[in-house]
C-alpha cells in the first residue's frame, strides 16, 4: 500500500464511532474506562495523521495534534479523550461532554475534515456510522475498534422492524435489542 502525507491527494478518513460515557464497555491500554473516538481509513492506503488534529472546540481547531501515527488501510484506530497523555496509546488532552458538543477532526492543511455536532449521549451507547465510514450517524452498542453492526428485520405480524445485534465481535453470548 501506498503512503499517504498531508501532501497527498488520497486522503479518506473520517470519524467512524464515539462513545462519551464508558463506564464498562471497553478498556484503554491502562485498563480504564474512557471516552474513545474511532477513525476510519477508507482507502487502500496507510495514511500518516503526523499534522492531523482533533478538538471537541470549534473555536479551537487544533485542540490535539496527532503525534506521528498511521491509519492502515481499510482499518480502525482508537484515540481515548481522557486527557491523560501520558498514558499507553492515543490519548487526546480533552474529554467528550456526554450533553452533546462537536468533534472535529482537522487536516494538516487546517481543512476540516469532518464536524459531528452530537446531542445528549446515555452511558455504555456510542454513536456511529452504519455502514461504517458512511452511513448516517446513530445510536449503537459500542465496537470501539472495530466494524459497526446492525441488522435490520421485517416482520408483518410484529412491530419489530430494527434490531440491532451485539457485541461485535462476539464470544459466546450477544444481545439483541429493538430500535421500536
Amino acid at each position: 500500500a501506498t503512503l499517504c502525507t498531508y501532501n497527498s491527494n488520497c486522503q479518506t478518513i473520517g470519524i467512524n464511532e464515539f462513545i462519551t460515557s464508558n463506564k464498562n464497555i471497553v478498556t484503554d491500554p491502562s485498563g480504564d474506562y474512557d471516552d474513545a473516538i474511532e477513525l476510519i481509513n477508507l482507502t487502500n492506503d496507510t495514511i500518516n495523521l503526523l499534522g492531523y488534529y482533533l478538538s471537541d472546540d470549534t473555536n479551537f481547531i487544533t485542540k490535539w495534534p496527532f503525534p506521528d501515527t498511521f491509519i492502515l488501510p481499510n482499518a480502525f484506530l482508537v484515540v481515548w479523550c481522557d486527557d491523560e497523555i501520558t498514558q499507553p496509546g492515543l490519548h487526546a488532552n480533552f474529554r467528550l461532554s456526554t450533553n452533546g458538543e462537536a468533534i472535529i477532526l482537522v487536516s494538516p492543511l487546517l481543512t476540516i475534515l469532518e464536524r459531528i455536532v452530537y446531542p445528549d449521549q446515555s452511558s455504555n451507547v456510542s454513536f456511529g456510522k452504519y455502514p461504517d465510514g458512511n452511513g448516517p450517524m446513530r445510536y449503537m452498542y459500542p465496537t470501539i475498534g472495530y466494524g459497526n453492526l446492525s441488522v435490520g428485520v421485517k416482520n408483518s405480524e410484529s412491530s419489530i422492524n430494527n434490531l440491532m445485534v451485539f457485541p461485535n465481535p462476539a464470544n459466546g453470548k450477544i444481545t439483541i435489542l429493538s430500535n421500536e
